[in-house]
């Protein structure tokens, strides 16, 4: 994480693939979580979403939040996987029932759009409160613009 940010050192996200693939071969989840976004990304590596959901998986096989979030975005778009509006929902729900922001904020865009549910302006509002609550800036923005919108 420190070289993929520069924290304290030289950015690179070479170094931070290095060090992400040491840590996930030692089974961390959070560092098969990162690997599995910079695969996705295409940040250090190619670009390979086929790559990139092998990552995922391992890393939610631990419960990790953010990559349940990450998989169903992936889900979602369908990217290394079949479009699925349903299976990207059901690890959205997974990440929410751990407290994720980021899966919170996905729902309620999933709920505005009318994407795997019904449109529901009022559910969509509800998931953007409760990620805004917890600081999602994204969310914030959403929430703002779904509420001028129906004013």
């Amino acid at each position: 994480w420190m070289y993929k940010e520069g924290r304290g050192v030289e950015q690179s996200d070479t170094k931070g693939i290095e060090w992400y693939q040491k840590a996930a071969a030692q089974g961390n989840d959070q560092a098969q979580n990162n690997l599995g976004w910079m695969y996705k990304e295409g940040r250090g590596v190619k670009r390979c979403d086929k790559t990139a959901i092998t990552w995922l998986e391992k890393s939610v096989a631990q419960g990790n939040p953010s990559a349940q979030c990450t998989l169903g975005f992936m889900y979602v778009h369908g990217r290394g996987v079949a479009k699925s509006y349903q299976k990207g929902i059901e690890w959205y729900q997974k990440a929410v029932a751990i407290g994720n922001a980021q899966a919170e904020n996905n729902l309620g865009v999933m709920y505005r759009e009318g994407h795997g549910v019904p449109k529901s302006v009022t559910i969509a509002a509800e998931w953007f409160r409760k990620a805004v609550a917890k600081g999602h800036a994204q969310a914030k923005k959403n929430l703002d613009k779904l509420e001028m919108q129906v004013a």
